[in-house]
């Protein structure tokens, strides 16, 4: 019985790929990389902040990856909250689900920092537990461990859990952690990556998922 709903954040609950992009090309600029358009950065979303500093300045070095990755968290997030907006449906969705009984949380690869900011701004109190990127606390996904923090976090079982997420991390994620994951295919990555990925639904607008579990 599925008695909890954890959602990842960048392409799920909420268009951030502006901010993402704008904070990006900030710190490109002011250390002589080139940029890169909108559309380049759906594709080095989802893996972490450092990852995506490393895939859109090709630089792999640690030391320079490190301070790339430094000025990339300090840009973004001072703003962070300038463009991002919640997807269509998703408030009258979450506040479906809680009606309904179901416990909310967001688990994502956004520097946690940012992701409370975010989550605060955009959706109050409506997530029971919010679990961000801590490298020094715990592995990011696709690791399993974090979904079952964020299980234990909302007093339920990882087994009564479902994912929803919009990216081949998300669903790897989910199975990992041996729950079903539901995939929006209007999200950044698309519904092919996603079945590809396996996918146990595809959901192409929010308020599908009011029809959970």
């Amino acid at each position: 019985m599925v008695k909890a709903v954890l959602f990842d954040l960048d392409g799920t609950l909420a268009d951030t790929l502006q901010d993402l992009c704008d904070a990006a090309n900030a710190v490109l600029t002011a250390n002589g990389f080139p940029t890169h358009d909108t559309e380049a950065y759906r594709t080095f979303v989802g893996n972490g902040a450092k990852n995506l500093m490393m895939q859109s300045s090709g630089v792999t070095e640690d030391e320079r990856l490190e301070s790339l990755y430094r000025a990339f968290l300090k840009q973004y997030d001072a703003h962070c909250l300038d463009k991002v907006t919640p997807y269509d449906g998703v408030l009258a969705t979450l506040d479906s689900l809680t009606a309904k009984g179901y416990r909310l949380g967001v688990v994502t690869n956004k520097p946690h920092e940012q992701a409370e900011k975010i989550v605060s701004h955009l959706f109050g109190n409506r997530f029971g537990c919010v679990f961000g990127n801590r490298p020094d606390s715990y592995p990011r996904k696709p690791e399993p461990t974090v979904v079952r923090l964020a299980a234990k976090a909302l007093s339920v079982k990882t087994e009564e859990c479902v994912f929803v997420g919009d990216s081949d991390v998300d669903v790897v994620t989910a199975h990992n952690a041996g729950i079903p994951c539901y995939g929006c295919a209007f999200g950044f990555r698309g519904e092919e990556e996603l079945l590809k990925a396996g996918a146990d639904s595809i959901v192409y607008s929010f308020t599908e998922l009011q029809k959970i579990g």
